[in-house]
């Protein structure tokens, strides 16, 4: 399955150069042609794509953290309890 297509993209970007000037000037300012490769998803793709660089969110990391956490702290609890029970019974 493919997720896009790879192409290349021809984009202006400022230049300090006036000789250079391949796309002219845009807002007094000279601009050069540069070619960059991008992939170009599908439009069906987009909400998947969307939903993978959603920013980071303190409050999701802090419940994952949380639940992560009390998960190592009470199987902590129970290999030390059971290492209490066992002991006892060797100690009968």
């Amino acid at each position: 399955m493919s997720a896009g297509e790879l192409k290349l993209v021809l984009t202006c970007v400022p230049t300090q150069s006036a000789a250079d000037s391949t796309c002219g000037q845009i807002n007094g300012v000279n601009h050069v042609l540069q070619v960059s490769q991008h992939v170009l998803i599908d439009s069906d793709l987009l909400p998947l794509f969307t939903e993978l660089t959603e920013p980071f969110s303190p409050v999701f990391a802090a419940g994952v953290f949380g639940f992560f956490f009390s998960t190592v702290l009470t199987l902590w609890v129970v290999g030390k309890s059971v290492g209490a029970i066992i002991q006892a019974v060797r100690k009968f």
